[in-house]
Protein backbone atom coordinates (compact mmCIF):
# COMPACT_ATOMS: atom_id res chain seq x y z
CA UNK A 1 0.00 0.00 0.00
CA UNK A 2 2.96 2.18 0.85
CA UNK A 3 4.43 2.09 -2.68
CA UNK A 4 0.99 2.85 -4.38
CA UNK A 5 1.38 6.27 -2.39
CA UNK A 6 4.97 6.81 -3.12
CA UNK A 7 3.69 6.21 -7.16
CA UNK A 8 0.81 8.76 -6.56
CA UNK A 9 2.66 11.24 -4.70
CA UNK A 10 5.59 11.00 -7.66
CA UNK A 11 3.13 11.68 -10.54
CA UNK A 12 1.02 14.40 -9.07
CA UNK A 13 4.82 16.30 -8.12
CA UNK A 14 5.27 15.67 -12.07
CA UNK A 15 1.98 16.75 -13.11
CA UNK A 16 2.29 19.93 -11.50
CA UNK A 17 5.42 20.55 -12.70
CA UNK A 18 4.74 19.31 -16.30
CA UNK A 19 1.08 21.68 -16.25
CA UNK A 20 2.62 24.76 -14.76
CA UNK A 21 5.78 24.52 -17.33
CA UNK A 22 3.41 24.48 -20.48
CA UNK A 23 1.01 26.69 -19.59
CA UNK A 24 3.81 29.43 -18.76
CA UNK A 25 5.31 28.35 -22.04
CA UNK A 26 2.63 28.58 -24.09
CA UNK A 27 1.25 32.00 -22.69
CA UNK A 28 4.32 33.21 -23.76
CA UNK A 29 4.03 32.04 -26.70
CA UNK A 30 0.37 33.33 -27.66
CA UNK A 31 1.55 36.79 -26.70
CA UNK A 32 4.01 36.72 -29.55
CA UNK A 33 6.95 36.39 -27.83
CA UNK A 34 9.99 35.16 -29.81
CA UNK A 35 12.22 34.48 -27.13
CA UNK A 36 12.97 30.81 -25.83
CA UNK A 37 13.31 29.87 -21.94
CA UNK A 38 16.87 29.00 -20.64
CA UNK A 39 18.27 26.15 -21.41
CA UNK A 40 17.27 24.50 -17.83
CA UNK A 41 13.61 26.00 -18.23
CA UNK A 42 12.56 22.20 -17.99
CA UNK A 43 15.10 20.62 -15.09
CA UNK A 44 12.53 20.42 -12.71
CA UNK A 45 10.25 18.48 -15.12
CA UNK A 46 13.03 16.08 -15.99
CA UNK A 47 14.17 15.77 -11.92
CA UNK A 48 10.71 14.75 -11.21
CA UNK A 49 10.70 12.32 -13.90
CA UNK A 50 14.05 10.89 -12.61
CA UNK A 51 11.94 10.78 -9.02
CA UNK A 52 9.25 8.48 -10.92
CA UNK A 53 11.76 6.16 -11.92
CA UNK A 54 12.47 4.73 -8.33
CA UNK A 55 8.59 4.08 -7.91
CA UNK A 56 6.95 3.67 -10.87
CA UNK A 57 6.04 0.81 -13.62
CA UNK A 58 8.45 1.45 -17.14
CA UNK A 59 5.10 2.16 -19.15
CA UNK A 60 4.51 4.36 -17.34
CA UNK A 61 7.51 6.06 -16.96
CA UNK A 62 8.25 5.57 -20.28
CA UNK A 63 4.85 7.67 -21.33
CA UNK A 64 6.02 10.41 -19.43
CA UNK A 65 8.88 11.21 -20.99
CA UNK A 66 7.20 10.80 -23.85
CA UNK A 67 5.02 13.22 -22.75
CA UNK A 68 8.45 16.06 -21.45
CA UNK A 69 9.98 15.38 -24.87
CA UNK A 70 6.62 16.59 -26.66
CA UNK A 71 6.81 19.59 -23.85
CA UNK A 72 10.71 20.18 -25.02
CA UNK A 73 10.02 19.74 -28.69
CA UNK A 74 7.31 22.73 -28.14
CA UNK A 75 9.02 24.67 -26.07
CA UNK A 76 12.44 25.10 -27.99
CA UNK A 77 11.69 23.55 -31.51
CA UNK A 78 8.14 25.43 -31.61
CA UNK A 79 6.63 22.36 -32.42
CA UNK A 80 2.89 21.45 -32.28
CA UNK A 81 0.75 22.02 -28.61
CA UNK A 82 -1.52 19.33 -29.62
CA UNK A 83 1.55 16.72 -29.54
CA UNK A 84 2.09 18.00 -25.78
CA UNK A 85 -1.62 17.62 -24.88
CA UNK A 86 -2.10 14.23 -26.53
CA UNK A 87 1.29 12.77 -24.93
CA UNK A 88 0.02 14.10 -21.66
CA UNK A 89 -3.34 12.42 -21.82
CA UNK A 90 -1.73 8.82 -22.90
CA UNK A 91 0.02 9.51 -19.56
CA UNK A 92 -2.64 10.02 -17.48
CA UNK A 93 -4.18 6.46 -19.26
CA UNK A 94 -0.88 4.76 -18.42
CA UNK A 95 -0.88 6.06 -14.59
CA UNK A 96 -4.60 4.68 -14.06
CA UNK A 97 -3.64 1.17 -15.06
CA UNK A 98 -0.61 1.60 -13.04
CA UNK A 99 -2.72 2.28 -9.98
CA UNK A 100 -5.96 0.48 -11.34
CA UNK A 101 -7.84 3.04 -11.51
CA UNK A 102 -11.08 2.41 -14.43
CA UNK A 103 -9.91 3.21 -17.72
CA UNK A 104 -10.91 6.99 -18.90
CA UNK A 105 -11.99 8.38 -22.53
CA UNK A 106 -8.64 9.68 -23.71
CA UNK A 107 -7.66 12.14 -26.33
CA UNK A 108 -8.37 10.32 -30.17
CA UNK A 109 -9.93 7.57 -28.55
Amino acid sequence: MWARGLRYEAHIGFLKEFDVKFKNIFEHYSSGANSEPPEDYLTPVWDRLELMRLVSENSTVNMAEEALKGLQEYTYERGGWEQVEWSRDRYLGTIREELRLPPIRLMGD
